[in-house]
Formats: C-alpha cells, structure tokens, sequence
C-alpha cells in the first residue's frame, strides 16, 4: 500500500456545489462532508451523489468548537459513528483526506472500510493499515489539529461489492480500537489517485481553510497559481496560515489564525473579526490571497545598535505573501495578544517593512499604533493594507513604543536627469509637539530649519548623506541619518574600512556593482595626493581613498570613500559618537611605539575643520568641539600610518 499523511487545517464557506462549473476542470469528490453544511442525524453529502453520511445511533450529530473559525462536530468515543454508503472495492485507485483533531494523544479509530473484498483499508489517529497489511505510521503527538491523506493505487481488477460501506468516527470492531473521540471538520473522498499538483491544490485549500500549515511542498490555488514558495520563503515557514478566494473549492476564508499556534497570537482578518468565518460579512474579491508565516523565533525583544538603538524589535517576525490584482486594496484588522510579549509600560507598536528585505531600522519602517487595547491586553491594529508598493509581499512585526521616535522614509529618489528630486518624509511617530527640525546635507550647501508638526515634507533633495535632527516641546533630541541615491546613477561601493598589514596589498574595484553596458569613467584620490582614471587600484599605503564614478552619457555621478588603516595603533577612540554643537568631546589615543601624531577634522565636503598636533609620546588625549552640525571625519595620522573615526554633531 502506498500512502501519504499529512497535517493540515483550514476553513470553508459555501451554500452550494459548483465544482462543474469551474474553468479548470478539477477532479470531482465522490463524497464530500463539510461541518459547516449540514444538520440532524445525517450529515449531508456535498458532492451530489446523495452519499450522505447516517448516524448509526440515530441520534443527533453535535457540533464541535470551531477550527479557524469554521464549524466541527464532535465524536464522543461511544457511539457517533457514521455509516457512508460508499464502498472502494470497484475502484483501481483513491484519494481520501480528513480533517480532524482527536481529544487527546491516544490512538482512536477514525475511519475504515466495512464489508469490503480488497479495498480493506483503516485509518486511525496515529496509522493507516492497508488490504495488504502494509502499515504506515504518521501520529505527531501531540493532537493538533491536522489532515490525513491517503493515496492509493491498486493493481487488483476492481470488483463489484453492493455490501461495502465507509464508517466515519470508527474502524472495523476486529481491530478492538476506541471509536474516535475529538472533533471532524471535512472528509472527502476521490475515486482515483489524484496528481501530485491536484493533491497540492486541495491540501492547499483545506489549509487555508482551517489554520493548519502544510508540513511540505509549495501552497498552489486552483488556478495554478503558486500562493506560498516554501522553498523562497523557507525561513519564515513556521505556523502558516492565510485567508482568501478560491471560487473552484467555494473558498472564502476572511478571517485566520494558526490553529498549530498554541499562543493564539495572531489573528488576521478581513475589515473585522468575528465569532465564526460566516460572521464576516466582507468581501474578497476572486483570486485574492494573504498568506504569512513567521521565522520561529522567540517573544523576546532585542535593542538595535548605532543609530536604531533606540528601537527594540520583538525577534518573532512575519513574512507576509500576497496574491490578487485587488488585494492591496482590502482593509485589514490584526488581533494580538500583546501579554505574550514582554511587559513594557508604553505597549508595542506594529511596523511593516515594505520592502520586505528583512531590515527592521528605524527609517525603514512604517509605524501603527494600535486603535484599541482590551483590559486582558488584546491590541486590535485596524484598516491595515499589504503590498501597497505591489511587491509581492511585506514583512511586519512589533516594536517597543517610545515616548519620542523619529523616522526619515524616502518618497522619491532623485535622478541623474533630475538631481534635486529628492524627497523624503520626516515621521514624528511619537513624541510632544512643535517639533523643531534641522536637516543639512552633509557635503552640499543645504542646511534647512523649521518649525512642523507630526508629519513634514521635504522636497528638492539632491543625492547623498543628510543628518536630520528633531526637537520637541520638552528638548529633547533625536538624531537621523539618511541617504538618497540616484536609482539610475552608477552604483560605487567599496566596502567597509580595513587594515593594511605589512608588506600585504589591498585592491579596490569601483565598477563591481555597475553593468558593463554603462559607460563609465572613473576618478581616484586619497589624502596623500595619489590619483587615478583606472576602474580598480592597488593600495599599498595606508591612506583615505575615494572614487568618483561618471556615466559619460549623461554625466551623472556617485562618489564613494574608504580608509585603509595601518596597524600601529592600539587604540583610537572618539566619546561620545554623537555630540551636541559645541558641546566637548574627547579623544584617547594608544600608539604600539612613540611617535609624533596629528588628528585633522574634515567635514564630509573634504573642508578642513581644525588640527590638533602632539608629539614624542604613545598616549594621547585630546578634547574639541565642533560649533556646526554635520558628520565629520576624524583623521590621526602617525609615521606609520593613519586611522579614522566619524563624528556626528547635532
């Protein structure tokens, strides 16, 4: 017997059956029960071959408790078995799944084959048993919700059996096991061994349907389309879940959890959320789909470092995948339960990177404070979007509020044929207004102040670094560094800062990020008057090296620095990083050997600013300030060698 077992829950919503009238042509159910259509003691077969399934106790079926928010019914271990007058001995092949959940981790007769000739096949919560006493074991332990699928070829002729019958909630008395206990959501039977891709597209909509991830393999629509690469998106695989429209399965799923997500965290769901999926009056328009997952980290948060230390992100975050020409335009309301985070007097906000690279900085965030917060600490973030920037996708999670926040979100990059083009948007997230604000470009003639409130618009921006510093009603400060660069504009980027030992060479390339169809023309020099026109340059001497790029056609340009240090010094600190405009800061040198020392202080313009000299010593220390706001470029320069260090003057 061959047979496949997988986990799986989702949610259904229909009045009728259509399966016939679908465009692709999907493989027709020869039985087919759904919780959420049917009453009394039979539970109604939705297929249309009338093969409803009759209690054999005559009694009324109960309804379980809900899976993702659709209908279950409960079997009670006694005496709920159903008898389905469907037998599977005239069959050469057959496709059987059921969603199920049992009470507990002890093994329960599901389903069987009563009365058959070849086709004897047995499903319990924890194996399959086939006609050829081949036994397959798939129990996972720990009685979540899941979907069991078997296919089954057989190489026997089929025969003609009128006494064969399918009972749900039991298998055959001979095998001395329980009748099921726990609860039945769905249970369908195909007549032949579905294709790999049409088990993928019914496993994918029971998914879907009842909040249960699929443990393998890519989530595909009826239409073929591909709604979850589980290859692509495999780090962010853990709990998945979505909502959506398949109108081939009478799928309209407006509200899901992960049923496999014991926190109950997260609930996502179309305008509102409601006490069952039927509840949901909303809309989804046909073909549109929302499926996320997250990267199975912990609830704890975690500080971010340099200029986003300001920011704590909880380590647990969503990928979030969208399909449908209309679904960047449905309004959606997010449920969490913020006591499962840690506590913090100023609760956690939602950001969404629309990106979706994964870069939770301060500047690359979109921020939502939640609309409402329910005594027992359930946050309700409503009238979200997906995939505005229609990308595909997004990634979110939560962030520690702050009592002040600052973030600078470019709007327009500029252009090589548009320079000053640039615009950005200065986004108080929180804090006390007026707000004063005081933008410089760090190397051109900008410098900007004013007076705004929460949201400021700033346009005319030429490419490069600019530091943004924001004041509010109670002095206090924040500090944004920001780039624009020109989208078009030849891309130059040599690296970080490294070190130059003895008798080693380093070799910087410009054009390794630029395609060979630009024309490009090249321009070098460094601090002790070396130049070049070539694309790359072998450094043997310490020394700050920067490269103009030039697209001949157009002249546009992009200008990139590093510094080659020597290794002569032990220590080179400047405190604090950032400083206040005329305020002191201090620098501590170390040398290896004694020598004679200079630190020069240059803006990003290459200006020099002031000098401080010493000499016939290994340790320094010097103090300065520095009267305007801009990053500067600290330089100490030794006989060996120089070294660097940033300064950011607010």
């Amino acid at each position: 017997m061959k047979a496949n077992f997988l986990l799986l829950i989702s949610f259904f919503m229909s009045s009728s059956w259509l399966w016939a009238q679908i465009e692709n042509e999907l493989p027709k159910p020869s039985v087919w029960l759904r919780a959420d259509m049917t009453s009394a003691s039979t539970w109604q077969d939705q297929s249309g071959n009338g093969r409803h399934a009759v209690a054999v106790a005559a009694h009324a079926l109960e309804m379980g408790a809900h899976l993702n928010f659709n209908e279950t019914f409960t079997f009670d271990g006694v005496d709920d078995e159903l008898s389905i007058p469907y037998g599977l001995d005239h069959l050469s092949g057959m496709t059987l799944m059921v969603v199920f959940q049992a009470s507990d981790s002890a093994e329960y007769g599901l389903w069987g084959v009563e009365e058959g000739l070849s086709r004897n096949i047995q499903f319990t919560t924890h194996r399959s048993t086939g006609p050829d006493s081949t036994v397959d074991y798939y129990h996972n332990g720990l009685h979540l919700p899941n979907i069991g699928t078997v296919v089954q070829n057989w190489g026997e002729e089929p025969v003609s059996n009128d006494l064969a019958y399918l009972a749900l909630g039991r298998i055959r008395k001979d095998f001395d096991l329980q009748p099921f206990r726990g609860r039945i959501a769905e249970y369908m039977v195909f007549d032949k061994s579905l294709s790999f891709l049409e088990r993928v597209q019914v496993e994918t909509y029971l998914s879907i349907k009842y909040g249960i991830p699929l443990s393998l393999g890519n989530y595909v629509s009826s239409d073929e389309v591909v709604l979850w690469d589980s290859e692509e998106n495999s780090a962010y695989g853990h709990h998945i879940t979505g909502i959506g429209r398949d109108d081939a399965f009478l799928l309209v799923q407006k509200q899901a959890t992960s049923v496999h997500d014991t926190l109950n965290f997260l609930t996502l769901g179309v305008n509102r959320i409601t006490a069952t999926n039927k509840e949901n009056r909303s809309i989804i328009n046909p073909g549109d789909f929302l499926l996320w997952g997250d990267n199975g980290m912990p609830f704890t948060d975690k500080p971010g470092t340099g200029q986003d230390s300001a920011l704590s992100v909880v380590e647990r975050k969503w990928l979030i995948k969208a399909t449908g020409t209309t679904v960047s335009l449905m309004p959606t309301v997010l449920k969490v339960d913020l006591s499962v985070l840690p506590p913090d007097s100023l609760g956690y906000w939602l950001v969404i990177d629309r990106g979706g690279s994964g870069d939770f900085s301060i500047n690359n965030l979109e921020y939502f404070v939640a609309d409402s917060i329910t005594r027992d600490s359930v946050a309700f973030f409503r009238d979200i979007h997906w995939d505005t920037d229609l990308s595909g996708g997004d990634m979110f999670g939560f962030v520690q509020a702050k009592d002040f926040l600052v973030a600078v979100n470019t709007l327009n990059p500029p252009t090589c044929d548009d320079r000053d083009s640039g615009a950005v948007l200065v986004n108080v997230v929180s804090g006390n207004g007026p707000f004063r604000f005081d933008l410089s470009h760090q190397s051109a003639d900008l410098h900007h102040q004013w007076t705004g409130s929460y949201q400021e618009e700033q346009t005319g921006l030429e490419p490069g670094s600019y530091t943004l510093k924001v004041t509010d009603a109670e002095n206090q400060v924040q500090i944004r560094e920001f780039q624009l660069v020109m989208p078009d504009g030849p891309k130059v980027n040599l690296g970080d800062d490294r070190k130059l030992t003895e008798g080693s060479e380093i070799v910087l390339d410009a054009s390794e990020y630029i395609p060979d169809t630009m024309e490009v023309s090249y321009y070098w020099e460094n601090s002790h008057g070396f130049s070049s026109t070539d694309p790359s340059i072998t450094v043997f001497e310490t020394g700050i090296y920067e490269v103009t790029a030039i697209r001949e056609d157009n002249g546009c340009d992009f200008s990139d620095a590093i510094t080659i240090s020597g290794s002569t010094v032990n220590r080179f600190s400047v405190l604090p990083t950032v400083a206040s405009a005329g305020s002191t800061f201090s620098i501590s040198i170390s040398l290896v050997e004694s020598s004679d020392i200079s630190v020069s202080i240059y803006d990003l313009s290459g200006n020099l600013s002031g000098v401080m000299k010493d000499q016939n010593s290994a340790e320094y220390h010097f103090q300065g300030k520095l009267d305007h706001a801009g990053t500067y470029l600290l330089v100490l320069n030794t006989a060996a060698g120089i070294e660097a260090r940033k300064l950011v003057v607010y």
